[in-house]
Formats: C-alpha cells, structure tokens, sequence
C-alpha cells in the first residue's frame, strides 16, 4: 500500500534528521504498524468461522516483543546506561 510505504518514509526521514538516527528505521515501522491495523480491520472481509480475539492472549503473545522494545529503547535514549554498556563491552 502506498500510504503506508509513505507513512513510514516520513516518520523515519524525520527521525533520522531529528537526531536520533539508530531507531529511525523501527519509529517508521512503529508508525507503519499504526497506520496498517485500522486498515486491515477495515478490509478484513467477511469471518464467518472465526471467533472473538483474545486479547489477553495477544498481550501476552506480544509482551516479549515489548520488552524487547523497551530494553532497545533505554539502552539508546539513557546515557548513563550507553555508556555503562560501552565500557562492560570493551573490557
């Protein structure tokens, strides 16, 4: 789809110029994500045989994702936690 291809060139244009280049590419895919869920409930289509999604079945599904994410992001954005990593990892 065009719009999302577009979505997630902007965002991650506009990351990478604001600095903080390392994430550029996962803030485009974030942003990407974001635009695609609305679109794909749209189009989904008829489901006849499908049923309810568990949506504490998917928090857990995707909490490993999460604090994969989160860890990516402290490491980048926490200076004295970069710098502590740096040093352990030069030793």
């Amino acid at each position: 789809m065009l719009l999302l291809g577009v979505v997630m060139g902007i965002v991650q244009y506009l990351v990478a110029v604001g600095g903080v280049w390392n994430i550029a590419a996962f803030s485009g895919s974030l942003a990407g994500m974001a635009v695609a869920y609305p679109i794909a409930r749209r189009y989904r289509g008829e489901q006849q045989d499908n049923g309810e999604l568990d949506g504490r079945a998917l928090l857990v599904a995707l909490s490993g994702y999460a604090i994969l994410v989160a860890v990516i992001l402290a490491v980048q954005l926490i200076p004295a936690l970069n710098d502590f990593l740096d040093r352990w990892s030069s030793r």
